[in-house]
């Protein structure tokens, strides 16, 4: 529960607990973890160039994490890290998620949106996706390079390409709209970070 403006960053530290905190108007990246073994819950993470950074042979959970107005990517997943992102909410970003270099990751019950690009894999990484929602400019599946390529092939049959309807976009109010579709998926009572309007109060 801190207020950041700027970066967090960490370097060989383990058992790194980063919850329910707002950290944000990096001109680099809002949390930066090299050789880490992380995880980031619940957190407001905005204004950066890039939202979170996962490096070196990192070992890295995001959950129920809001991502937002990056000028880059939300989230990069590269060298020989390892990540799993689930239950976030990321969106209105220069990109949803890349995972480059030999970078190790999952992702699912994620709602990527709003971005120009969902998310960016390179051919060197390995990457699971399952019941994601993305919806995104300029496309969802890409694959890293220069410039990036589209890649609709890698659209597991779970994820779901449909417009998030939030309360407030404009605003920053990300929770779901009462009588969503974004519920009951995959085993997830609902996707992205925040719960729909009508329950916002008990599940935040």
């Amino acid at each position: 529960q801190v207020r950041v403006k700027g970066m967090v960053f960490g370097q060989q530290a383990e058992h790194v607990r980063i919850e329910d905190s707002i950290i944000g108007g990096s001109e680099t990246t809002g949390i930066q973890l090299a050789n880490c073994q992380a995880e980031l819950v619940g957190n407001f993470i905005h204004d950066n160039d890039h939202g979170v950074t996962v490096a070196g042979r990192s070992e890295v959970t995001l959950d129920h994490n809001i991502v937002t107005r990056s000028l880059f990517e939300g989230v990069v997943v590269t060298d020989h890290a390892r990540a799993v992102l689930v239950s976030n909410t990321i969106v209105k970003n220069g990109g949803g998620a890349a995972f480059l270099g030999q970078a190790q990751a999952q992702a699912s019950g994620n709602i990527v949106g709003f971005n120009q690009r969902g998310f960016v894999v390179a051919p060197s990484s390995t990457v699971t996706l399952s019941h994601n929602a993305l919806h995104n400019t300029d496309g969802d599946y890409f694959r890293a390079g220069n410039p990036h390529s589209p890649a609709p092939e890698l659209k597991p049959p779970s994820d779901l390409s449909v417009e998030p309807q939030f309360v407030d976009l404009a605003h920053d109010d990300f929770r779901l709209l009462a009588g969503t579709s974004l519920t009951q998926v995959g085993g997830f009572a609902y996707l992205g970070a925040l719960a729909p309007f009508q329950s916002s109060s008990r599940s935040r």
